[in-house]
């Protein structure tokens, strides 16, 4: 039910496509990092941040879509949730780097995110944004070197890295 309401504060979701899938996953796995913790915890996979029960989940709130949809209208967000969400929303509306879609925008921000905060480094400089940038490059060459700093400087600007360029 919180996934639910969440997901419908910033514009509901779509189970139909791949595309929709990744921006779902993607979406969720940045909406955690605003303090909306759903419980949901990510490895990575060959798209960045994924979790296998998300995607059960997704596809069992899609399969019930408008039976879930009738039992939220009793339930609503707290304030605080609504004020995290919006900052969410916030930066998730802001354009995509030049070339990118959407889902491929989110893609590359949780993928930063996950390889500078979460991923297992041997080395604190592993964290850096260089040697991030160079680990994505490595894992994801389609993306562009322009593409990824301004993907590190979004998040920063929004406090989620603790290092930078």
């Amino acid at each position: 039910m919180a996934l639910q309401l969440c997901l419908n504060e910033v514009g509901g979701f779509r189970m139909d496509s791949f595309s929709e899938r990744l921006k779902y996953q993607k979406m969720v796995y940045l909406m955690q990092l605003f303090g909306i913790d759903l419980g949901y915890r990510f490895e990575w996979y060959l798209r960045g941040p994924y979790c296998t029960e998300l995607t059960a989940d997704g596809f069992e709130i899609d399969k019930h879509r408008e039976r879930m949809e009738e039992y939220v209208k009793d339930y609503e967000l707290s304030n605080e949730a609504r004020e995290k969400l919006a900052r969410f929303r916030d930066m998730i509306s802001r354009p995509p780097a030049d070339g990118l879609s959407q889902e491929s925008w989110l893609e590359l921000l949780a993928s930063v995110h996950y390889l500078a905060q979460i991923a297992y480094v041997k080395n604190p400089e592993d964290r850096e944004y260089d040697r991030v940038s160079a680990r994505l490059r490595g894992k994801k060459p389609w993306y562009k070197k322009e593409q990824i700093a301004q993907a590190w400087s979004l998040l920063k600007t929004y406090g989620l890295l603790k290092e930078g360029p």
